[in-house]
């Protein structure tokens, strides 16, 4: 998930700076990816203890709105889902990017059901996401697991049509596109060390990780 968000924000003009959000991040290690691809994530999950992004979750980052948000392995979990994503989308997002596979009126065999495990409690058609997000100003892209919500309001990403094709190749995990996310991940890796100490060091001074907003790591 990290090559290849690394890779759409990218393509999607967003800047590093720019205040992210990865909502239900669980113990923050694609938070600490992308923090260590230059991003300026920030995690939030209620449910877990966010070890790996210690200090760089939403109630430090003096925000109350985020460019861009992030949830993986999340709207499949939903009790509520109309009014947790409404939640979600309270906090302003441009751009809004999720995983879940779509159902199609699949058999009982589909393995995402997992009625063993009794976790999947509720899932999205093509038409249900597109319906949620119109209705809320928002453009569905539909991709092969991985989707996005697009703010229609004066988005200032996404704004090239090349850009926007790639974005789509890139979510259908396309082959080409897919290794170009690989490629890309790995080359800002190589920093990677450097932003890390960078967030590091600022824990240990003791200054609030919201100063990231200001200047980015």
């Amino acid at each position: 998930m990290a090559q290849v968000t690394s890779l759409l924000l990218r393509l999607s003009s967003v800047r590093q700076q720019i205040a992210c959000l990865d909502w239900g991040g669980g113990n923050g290690l694609y938070c600490r990816l992308m923090r260590d691809q230059g991003y300026n994530f920030f995690n939030h999950d209620k449910y877990a203890e966010p070890f790996y992004c210690a200090g760089f979750t939403a109630d430090r980052a003096n925000t109350e709105s985020y460019d861009v948000v992030t949830s993986f392995e999340v709207f499949e979990h939903l009790a509520e889902p109309r009014q947790e994503l409404g939640a979600i989308l309270a906090l302003k997002p441009k751009l809004w990017i999720f995983s879940t596979q779509l159902y199609e009126k699949q058999e009982r065999d589909w393995s995402y059901f997992g009625p063993s495990q009794g976790r999947h409690v509720f899932f999205y058609s093509e038409r249900a996401l597109h319906d949620f997000a119109a209705e809320r100003g928002y453009t569905f892209v539909r991709g092969r697991h991985l989707h996005m919500f697009v703010d229609n309001a004066e988005n200032p990403y996404l704004r090239s049509r090349h850009a926007a094709r790639a974005v789509r190749n890139l979510l259908h995990g396309h082959r080409l596109p897919s290794l170009a996310a690989m490629v890309n991940f790995l080359l800002v890796q190589r920093h990677a060390y450097l932003r890390w100490q960078s967030d590091s060091e600022l824990m240990k001074s003791s200054v609030r990780p919201d100063i990231a907003l200001r200047g980015g790591p």
